[in-house]
């Protein structure tokens, strides 16, 4: 005990600096340790850490080598443990398993080793090796649950939807031999056999499971539960009828159990008095005014109701559910998926009835009724035909109700969402409706709507601090006028979280190109990136926990949740868009921006191969179920505002990503080439037949997944400044005089083609932000590219080959070009100007 006391004496100091961060104390205190006793690996682990940390990743390294390699090996778990987290740091996990390996030699009866070395694998997802290691532990530990560790790394190798898979024939064998064994002790460890059989898709292996160890359930609901399911999976629905009509006695709220119920009667030929007895069932149950009860009338006659009065059974039910339940904040999302059912008369017969059911003093309850009474108005269309005067009137309306309902809201906390809030998303989307379908359409009118919205949003907002809807909408708002400023500061204040960064920064990121905030790229894709890398570290770690506690079937989960952060295509969008924004923040410095493409380019998702395990993560459902998607989706494509792109199908998302990829690498392969070595472009013709492929295909794409006129125009300014480069590049290193009149032909159309788009931005009777930032960002991309023509030029010379232009002579006609549209960059509608355009002036000198 002397002796642990003294350890932790002599490293307390190091972990304190190393945890303030004080990576250079720390480096003091382990050389100290080290002059007095050379052969403390503990000291030479750490020391390597705070290596790793200021910078000096070999010498961390060589530490790390004279650990791996002393003798007699190490066997402490504290410093194995220590020097894996260096390790991966540095890429060279394969040096803490050799560790492990050497002190298990030392040691094969230290179990605290054996399991060092198997959560090293289970941290690096390393299943085959995770498998293997557990089944040696089983046979010389002689413990269960390593067994059934090897058969949770035995289903971890198995690719989703593969129910065919020989592992899971494997698994299931090997659970087989436990269950024979008696071995299956706790629910955990049931559940995971019903997960391989489930994966497997076989409903009568695991009905089986669930009758024979169904002792194991603590809850009769959750037995019942899955022995419903899987009687309906296998046809036999009279049993499985039975036992949801169970389920429904035990949690008569639950609204599963009444689909299951309908799924049988539906799927079966069941006797009238079964569905007599359904029937009987839902009446009792109402008499609780539990909403299910209410919504599982209506879906029965929506399923098995015939004749002509079905539809005024259904309309009679949705004003009983009203009536009931009109005043809860759910009631409209519940019975929206029935509207549809009416017919055309029933829609104003309905609202009439509807409208008798509010009450008419001011309370609270009025105002929710009133807000679901005009959602299921919106729904049913009546919103959309409103001439102006009658949307003058309605917004008077729900805006004089907003205000009468706010003393009552007096003793609410800070962070509640007032029930008027809905009020004002209603006005807001009654406005921008009635202005987008102005006739003629007139844009300067609905920009000016979209400001009076934003005023009414940011009014809510001033009564309640933390109503996340309307800042959401006012974020959508924003981001339609093409103000990333403001966008980015309501957004700020959403103190967006963990996972949220990852489902909810689309709303900036995916349009990050035409909102042209160089800053606030940086600012929202550094966020989305710190958050990928931090939960895939600490998901590492969580990794292990399943093992630990007996949870197999997690282990599944934990994984799926790597997948969704590995191959996140958010994330895939902040590393792209990142990159833009600082190659394009960092003009006119070009060696910050050589270095900025050479350290990220790798990341960027390119191929297809990439692009096809990209999982998309973001919560589009969150706009919907606020109401602002249909001003989003309505919006899209108007030339006059900055279009949703996160709104458009992902086959086009993700062409759009490789896209804009492929752009940044191609011109990382411009930039780094030099003259005395052309080798590193040697891949630049590869890539750009990939490029010219999916812009191609792009290009050509159908109805649904095509982009506009105007971005295919800016598309192909980058397929002619990229072949022009292709054509001056390979002369370069051939010598082919052909290729010099390839580049000569691209040349002299390239920069007609920019004046053309430009004069046609210019001209138009409103200037659009997003057009602008999309050429900006262009006009960026393109000085950098025939900045580094020079690079190839002493080649041609030598060759006695006559260029047409020196680079410095295109960008002093690009300049006029450019300069000559940014003075009409200047919007007086919105008092700001392009963000971008005072850097593309001063990028002009790396060609100058």
């Amino acid at each position: 005990l002397a002796f642990v006391m003294s350890v932790d004496r002599k490293f307390r100091p190091i972990y304190d600096a190393l945890d303030a961060k004080n990576n250079k104390q720390a480096l003091k205190l382990c050389n100290g340790i080290l002059q007095k006793a050379p052969q403390t690996h503990l000291a030479k682990v750490l020391k390597a850490l705070a290596l790793e940390r200021t910078g000096k990743p070999e010498e961390a390294l060589e530490m790390i080598q004279q650990v791996r390699k002393a003798q007699p090996p190490v066997t402490d778990t504290t410093t194995l443990n220590t020097l894996y987290i260096v390790t991966r740091t540095l890429g060279k996990v394969e040096e803490a398993t050799q560790c492990y390996e050497n002190a298990l030699k030392l040691q094969p009866q230290n179990e605290d080793l054996a399991l060092g070395l198997f959560f090293l694998f289970a941290r690096e997802f390393d299943f085959k090796n995770q498998q293997q290691y557990a089944l040696k532990m089983n046979k010389q530990f002689s413990k269960d649950k390593y067994f059934f560790w090897a058969i949770a790394s035995l289903v971890l190798q198995v690719p989703p939807n593969v129910p065919t898979h020989p592992l899971l024939s494997l698994s299931e064998k090997m659970m087989e031999k436990m269950l024979k064994e008696d071995k299956i002790k706790t629910l955990e460890e049931l559940l995971f056999y019903l997960t391989i059989t489930d994966q497997q898709s076989k409903p009568q292996a695991g009905l089986d499971l669930v009758n024979k160890l169904g002792d194991l359930f603590k809850f009769e609901e959750e037995k019942l539960g899955l022995e419903a399911n899987y009687l309906l999976k296998l046809g036999k629905y009279s049993e499985a009828a039975l036992t949801f009509k169970k389920l429904i006695n035990i949690n008569l709220d639950e609204w599963a159990y009444y689909v299951g119920l309908f799924d049988c009667i539906g799927q079966s030929s069941l006797s009238l008095e079964t569905t007599d007895e359904t029937k009987e069932i839902i009446r009792k149950n109402k008499s609780q005014n539990k909403r299910s009860p209410y919504l599982a009338e209506i879906e029965f006659a929506k399923r098995f109701g015939t004749g002509e009065g079905v539809r005024t059974d259904i309309e009679e039910m949705l004003v009983d559910y009203f009536k009931t339940f009109g005043t809860k904040r759910c009631c409209y999302l519940d019975i929206k998926p029935y509207l549809s059912l009416l017919s055309q008369s029933q829609h104003l017969s309905l609202c009439q009835k509807l409208e008798t059911l509010i009450e008419t003093n001011i309370t609270l309850n009025r105002t929710y009724q009133l807000v679901n009474y005009q959602k299921i108005r919106r729904e049913l269309g009546f919103h959309k035909t409103l001439g102006k005067e009658a949307v003058a009137e309605l917004v008077n309306v729900l805006f004089n109700q907003y205000e009468e309902v706010l003393p009552l809201t007096t003793s609410f906390e800070k962070t509640d969402d007032l029930p008027g809030n809905d009020l004002l998303i209603l006005i807001v989307l009654l406005l921008e409706n009635l202005a987008r379908s102005h006739q003629p359409y007139d844009v300067h009118l609905h920009k000016k709507t979209l400001i009076e919205c934003a005023l009414i949003l940011e009014h809510g907002l001033r009564k309640t601090l933390f109503d996340s809807r309307l800042k959401l909408a006012l974020v959508n708002v924003f981001s339609s006028l093409g103000s990333y400023t403001q966008a980015q500061a309501v957004y700020d204040t959403l103190e967006i979280k963990h996972i949220q960064h990852d489902t909810l920064s689309y709303l900036l990121l995916n349009n990050a190109v035409r909102l042209g905030g160089a800053r606030e790229t940086l600012e929202v894709a550094g966020e989305v990136q710190r958050f990928n890398s931090d939960a895939r570290k600490e998901l590492s770690e969580l990794a292990v926990q399943p093992f630990r506690h007996g949870s197999y079937g997690k282990t599944i989960e934990f994984v799926a949740v790597r997948d969704h952060l590995v191959y996140s295509h958010q994330a895939a969008v902040a590393n792209t868009e990142a990159l833009y924004a600082a190659v394009v923040s960092r003009l006119p410095d070009l060696a910050a921006i050589k270095t900025q493409l050479l350290q990220n380019v790798k990341a960027l998702v390119t191929t297809e191969e990439e692009a096809k395990k990209l999982i998309f993560n973001e919560d589009l459902e969150l706009l919907k179920e606020i109401g602002t998607w249909e001003m989003v989706r309505a919006n899209e494509g108007d030339e006059a505002l900055t279009s949703a792109t996160f709104s458009r199908p992902s086959s086009l998302l993700l062409r759009l990503l490789r896209l804009r990829g492929l752009v940044l690498v191609l011109l990382n392969c411009l930039l780094s080439s030099s003259s005395s070595s052309p080798s590193p472009s040697s891949s630049f013709p590869d890539l750009f037949q990939s490029f010219k492929a999916l812009l191609d295909q792009t290009l050509q794409a159908s109805d649904d997944t095509k982009i506009s006129d105007f971005d295919k125009k800016v598309w192909n300014l980058y397929l002619r400044l990229f072949q022009a480069s292709s054509h001056l590049l390979t002369c370069a290193n051939s010598g082919n005089v052909e290729e010099l009149d390839g580049f000569r032909s691209e040349y002299e159309q390239i920069i007609p083609a920019i004046e053309a788009i430009v004069k046609e931005v210019s001209d138009s009777k409103w200037l659009s932000i997003e057009k602008s930032n999309i050429i900006v960002q262009f006009a960026a991309i393109f000085l950098l590219a025939i900045s580094s023509w020079d690079s190839f030029l002493p080649h041609l010379n030598r060759k006695k080959k006559k260029t047409p232009n020196t680079p410095s002579e295109i960008a002093v006609r690009f300049t006029f070009i450019i300069h000559g549209f940014g003075s009409s960059l200047f919007f007086p509608c919105f008092n700001f100007e392009i963000p971008w355009i005072h850097t593309i002036f001063s990028c002009t000198l790396i060609v100058g």
